[in-house]
């Protein structure tokens, strides 16, 4: 089966060898925003959006986890690619898929730590977006450096892009309807617990209040048996 999808290539690189708790967030950040960890080396990584599913904003998540791999690990270098390609369920990577992913690791390569170089076309695509700076590389090509949120769009989304955004506000509401159960729940148990602890209260101030009457009818028979 063959299909023609976008997919999106986020080249990863580092100086130094990916230690293991480097590699488990990276992993993490990846999954956050629905990316696949194709390719994993000492000091570099693939990561790709788009398979096995395949979704319109594919591209800005791959930027948005760069910008955030870059917050948790500055001294690596990042580049993305995107293009349709070729999918054919026996394979893995196409021609074109490894055209792309090496485009992106040559953007990597060429970047500096903290720096994340995206192509042309990709640059088309976010242009209106995120802000973005023209390099020209030694071969002659041009790239470009995300260097943050279009000015346009940093009061509409917040620094988010719409896919981040519609996510958090769903799952701060999921997260308020959880709390306000919670909340009902916990309240509930507060009042069970101090009813019994009054039930409790109450049998035992019963029981010595019956114990006292007792002692004292037994006095009292005993003065009265007495005289």
């Amino acid at each position: 089966m063959e299909a023609i999808k976008t997919i999106t290539v986020l080249s990863v690189c580092s100086d130094k060898p990916i230690r293991e708790q480097q590699y488990d967030k990276l992993s993490k950040i990846a999954s956050r925003y629905v990316g696949t960890i194709y390719q994993f080396l000492d000091e570099s990584i693939i990561i790709i959006f788009g398979l096995p599913t395949a979704y319109e904003n594919d591209h800005e998540r791959a930027i948005e986890a760069a910008g955030e791999l870059r917050f948790n690990f500055p001294s690596f270098r990042m580049g993305i690619s995107t293009g349709d390609t070729l999918i054919r369920s026996d394979v893995i990577l196409d021609y074109k898929q490894m055209e792309l992913a090496t485009e992106a690791f040559n953007l990597a390569c060429t970047a500096k730590p903290g720096q994340i170089f995206i192509s042309p076309h990709l640059y088309s695509l976010v242009e209106n977006i995120f802000r973005c700076k023209l390099h020209q590389q030694p071969t002659g090509h041009s790239c470009y450096e995300i260097i943050g949120i279009s000015e346009q769009l940093k009061e509409q989304l917040k620094s988010k892009s719409s896919w981040r955004r519609g996510y958090s506000q769903e799952r701060t509401t999921s997260t308020k309807k959880r709390q306000g159960s919670r909340k009902r729940q916990s309240s509930k148990a507060k009042f069970h617990r101090a009813f019994k602890k009054w039930r409790s209260k109450s049998f035992k101030y019963i029981y010595y209040f019956l114990i006292t009457i007792a002692s004292i009818a037994s006095v009292l028979a005993i003065l009265i048996w007495g005289c």
